[in-house]
């Protein structure tokens, strides 16, 4: 980067430190909790996920925007991210399936970025101090003493309910082979389209927003199966809103899958408790075992919660799957009853394959009823 050149943007923690770049996408102003994914590829498939309501994304891969944006791997039709943070200027090169350019597609869409800053000495920072809030300013139009004191005001992740407002619109997708008695209903609490693409592959999908009275829809013989999905903020803030709704699903005896999100709701449901972690897991590269096979799993992963191990008193409760990295827990079943989940994301979009079996999973315990 040209010393020369002035910088005219700014990324601020609440802590003081400060990191000075320049601005890109929309000129303004962003403040979110700070977070850094690993993933090398997929930038539009991140940048597209609900579950990244009210973050300011940092991409510790260096290079973001080299292909543009297509009409293919959006994961919602809204960006609920707050901001992105960029190492490099991102590049708008020709792609063959591009249909717009990276930097108009982020303007229209009103996010806030920032490059030319060391991004990994941005993400030593959150390792040691754990993700928190931050800000990205324009320097010639605020100062640093009221960056901050908007920066405080702004509220923490812990207790923030966001899940409820990022469900899309119900909708009704049909399965290719038209099998109506597969049907599932799957409720959004900030879906992924990779996870209805890949539920299309052998069901009829039911999408029902996740707000308070989503089991209204559970009338006796109305579906097959049950999908949790996932979605942002606080998993225990969401959980009071939706108690009585958890409570119908699991007297309802139907399969249930959960992912992300939709797991840690299983897990309150089961009256264990989540907590904050220090640096969440999001990337592309996080390796899971399977403890049921002994089969290691690349997996793709977005979560800043998980289960807090110490109130997993429930008998019926089995872990099936743990993080390499943390021991933490990646995966339950539950004894005796059709009800499964994993925290990290089966379907990918960005990531691998490794993990597509928990849909086929689904569908033979469906299948087998």
């Amino acid at each position: 980067m040209d010393k020369n050149l002035s910088y005219d943007s700014c990324l601020a923690f609440a802590g003081g430190e400060c990191f000075f770049g320049f601005s890109y996408g929309r000129r303004g102003i962003a403040v979110g909790e700070i977070c850094f994914t690993t993933g090398m590829t997929g930038y539009q498939h991140v940048i597209t996920d609900p579950s990244f309501s009210d973050q300011i994304i940092l991409f510790a891969f260096p290079h973001v925007g080299n292909v543009a944006v297509n009409s293919y791997d959006n994961e919602s039709s809204r960006v609920l991210a707050k901001g992105l943070i960029f190492r490099e200027k991102p590049q708008d090169f020709l792609h063959h399936l591009r249909t717009k350019d990276f930097s108009g597609w982020l303007e229209n869409n009103g996010i806030t970025a920032i490059y030319g800053v060391d991004t990994r000495a941005i993400t030593r920072l959150i390792r040691i101090k754990g993700n928190q809030s931050g800000i990205i300013f324009p320097v010639n139009e605020m100062g640093m003493n009221e960056a901050l004191s908007v920066l405080r005001e702004a509220g923490d992740m812990n207790g923030n309910e966001l899940a409820t407002s990022a469900s899309g619109n119900a909708r009704f997708l049909p399965c290719p082979a038209g099998d109506e008695r597969r049907k599932v209903c799957v409720v959004d609490f900030g879906i992924k389209d990779g996870i209805l693409r890949n539920l299309k592959k052998y069901f009829a999908v039911v999408v029902v927003d996740g707000k308070k009275g989503f089991s209204s829809a559970l009338e006796p013989g109305n579906f097959s199966g049950v999908v949790l999905s996932n979605g942002p903020g606080d998993p225990s803030a969401t959980y009071l809103q939706l108690r009585e709704d958890f409570s119908k699903i699991l007297a309802s005896n139907l399969p249930v899958l959960g992912i992300c999100l939709g797991h840690q709701l299983l897990l309150l449901a089961f009256g264990c408790k989540t907590k904050k972690m220090l640096v969440g897991h999001r990337g592309t590269n996080h390796p899971v075992i399977n403890l049921e096979t002994q089969k290691v799993e690349i997996t793709s992963q977005n979560h800043g919660f998980v289960l807090d191990e110490s109130t997993l008193n429930n008998k019926d409760i089995i872990v099936t799957h743990r993080s390499l990295f943390d021991g933490s827990v990646e995966g339950i079943k539950v004894k005796n009853r059709k009800i499964f989940s994993v925290q990290y994301h089966p379907e990918g979009s960005p990531g691998t394959h490794d993990s597509h079996y928990i849909f086929t999973k689904f569908f033979d315990e469906i299948n087998s009823q």
